[in-house]
Formats: C-alpha cells, sequence, structure tokens
C-alpha cells in the first residue's frame, strides 16, 4: 500500500516530495501527524546507517534519537526521500544551509 501511495504522489514537484518524505519518514518511525509537525531540520542528523531523528513523543518514555536505516528499495526509502525533498528546497531557496525554524514548538522539552 505504501509504495502505491508513493507511487501515486507526483515527485516532480516540491509538494509531492515533501508528501513522499514525510509518508516514508512517518511510517519508518511510526510517528503520529503530531510527532512529524514538531520535527525540525536541526532534529535529522545524517548519520552512517541513515537518520538519527530526536522526535518528541510525549505518550512515550524513550531517550536518545531513533534510527532510520536506509531503504531497500530507493523508491520508498526515507534517507532519500527526505535527502530529496531538503536539495529541492534549498534549490528553490526556501532553505538556508543551516537553518532553524524560527517558531517555538508548543510543549516540545
Amino acid at each position: 500500500m505504501l509504495r502505491k501511495m508513493v507511487a501515486a504522489t507526483d515527485t516532480a514537484t516540491a509538494i509531492g516530495r515533501r508528501d513522499v518524505a514525510a509518508l516514508l519518514l512517518g511510517f519508518a518511525l511510526a510517528a503520529r501527524r503530531s510527532e512529524l509537525r514538531l520535527l525540525d531540520w536541526a532534529d535529522i542528523e545524517e548519520v552512517e546507517e541513515g537518520l538519527a531523528v530526536e522526535i518528541w513523543r510525549p505518550k512515550v518514555n524513550h531517550t536518545g534519537p531513533l534510527g532510520v536505516p536506509y531503504g531497500s528499495n530507493p523508491a520508498t526509502g526515507p534517507v532519500r526521500a527526505l535527502r530529496a525533498w531538503r536539495q529541492c528546497l534549498l534549490d528553490h531557496g526556501r532553505l538556508r544551509p543551516g537553518h532553524r525554524d524560527p517558531h517555538p514548538r508548543p510543549g516540545h522539552p
């Protein structure tokens, strides 16, 4: 089902790349929409194995970042999808390297 959703999305647009990245990252993290919404680029670190994501989960106790590995299928790999969206934002001047969201996150520790 996830592959069908990704295949049906137009990844030629920034919105399509965003949607695919959100779908795949949310699936990989088993994250709620509210948890994805609170993510900032500073919460995501690229590591050798994929991504280390610091996610705030109000109903789950955990310490440290969650790992997101490279997917075995390039079309459904969350790391590749997130990189593609970020690069699209950089290419269109919508994100500066080292950018941090200036808006506070309510309830975030």
